[in-house]
């Protein structure tokens, strides 16, 4: 008897255990936040740790070719081109940590080098190179359509003003830039691509930034082709960084989801990482994300959203990133700064800008 009293007093009730299963629940809702931002903090760092890998890899790659890499497609290979092919990130292969191998693997002599076949049976653009990815960008690392390799580094062009497929009057966002014409003409985003007016970044100078967007085309001779040479390819050196490496951005992150080019094509083909400070940080374009519909290359949009369609290169083709409030980039010197979304625009032109002359502070 004694211990069957024992026994049923060492019972817990229902009610005690459903308490438990309460508190244990709010203990769980109060740790999930810090352990979700203690791993933010993890992948933030890494990303950090690329970003510097990268900003040595461009001083070593200057103290070589005494210029910094740029991005470049030229199909005909006989015209002595064939080694400035591809981009940014395939001449700084042998600069970062086991890119070497992979680089020496590259066969020029391709008219395209993404063509390149690896031992393994798969094109050197299927192949993915660890310190190109955030991992804070939880999506795919290759394109579902042509099974390239993505990134999510790039170098910037400056403040740029792209055509695309949808324009976007920026303007209506970020205002009138300095000097700006109240009638349009001179507001970002309208206008032709290189304009000679420019109401934000330096006057008159179409690439503001250290690289071009690349040079594509045909080449004379070439399977009867006529002529087509576009988008001459051009990187500075840092002498003509007049503001200072300190104070001009070299290369940030992006997200390849959020730009058709960089969703389709990859870290060899020239024709995908040619970012500029033009956008906003962060500026939402992402299929799925923000009321954006998930199927954009349709075509069809929602009326007044322009801006932000994934084939609209002023916002699409900038800088962004998964971490909460801004994005990392590595600025000429090598150092690397994390930027607010929230930054002044007319601050963040002058830092994507070598040589406005105009003076950057607070960022």
């Amino acid at each position: 008897m004694t211990r069957r009293l024992w026994l049923g007093r060492a019972a817990f009730t229902l009610v005690e255990l459903l308490v438990v299963i309460a508190i244990i629940g709010v203990l769980v809702a109060l740790l999930l936040p810090a352990v979700q931002a203690a791993r933010e903090a993890a992948r933030r760092a890494t990303c950090n740790n690329n970003l510097k890998q990268l900003g040595i890899a461009l001083h070593n790659y200057h103290d070589v070719y005494n210029r910094l890499p740029h991005n470049h497609a030229v199909w005909h290979w006989a015209l002595g081109y064939g080694e400035f092919r591809g981009t940014h990130l395939v001449r700084l292969l042998p600069y970062i940590e086991q890119g070497g191998p992979l680089y020496e693997r590259l066969d020029f002599r391709l008219n395209t080098v993404e063509d390149t076949m690896m031992p393994d049976g798969e094109r050197i653009f299927s192949k993915e190179v660890e310190t190109f990815y955030c991992p804070s960008d939880t999506t795919d690392r290759r394109s579902r359509d042509t099974n390239r390799a993505l990134c999510n580094y790039a170098m910037q062009t400056g403040a740029q003003r792209y055509g695309s497929p949808h324009p976007c009057n920026l303007a209506v966002f970020v205002g009138i830039g300095p000097g700006g014409d109240p009638s349009g003409e001179n507001w970002f985003g309208t206008g032709p691509e290189w304009h000679a007016n420019w109401s934000w970044g330096e006057p008159n100078r179409a690439i503001s930034g250290i690289i071009s967007r690349g040079g594509a085309g045909w080449t004379p001779g070439w399977a009867g082709s006529p002529v087509y040479l576009t988008i001459a390819p051009w990187a500075a050196r840092f002498r003509d960084i007049a503001d200072g490496t300190a104070n001009v951005i070299a290369m940030g992150e992006f997200r390849p989801k959020c730009a058709d080019h960089a969703s389709v094509n990859g870290w060899v083909h020239v024709n995908s990482i040619w970012m500029a400070t033009t956008a906003p940080i962060n500026f939402p374009t992402c299929p799925g994300e923000f009321g954006n519909p998930v199927d954009q290359w349709s075509g069809q949009f929602m009326p007044g959203r322009a801006c932000n369609h994934f084939q609209s290169w002023n916002t699409s083709m900038g800088f962004k990133s998964r971490h909460p409030g801004g994005a990392q980039f590595v600025f000429c010197d090598g150092s690397v700064h994390f930027l607010s979304e929230t930054i002044n625009y007319d601050m963040y032109q002058r830092l994507g800008d070598r040589r406005d002359g105009r003076p950057v502070f607070g960022f």
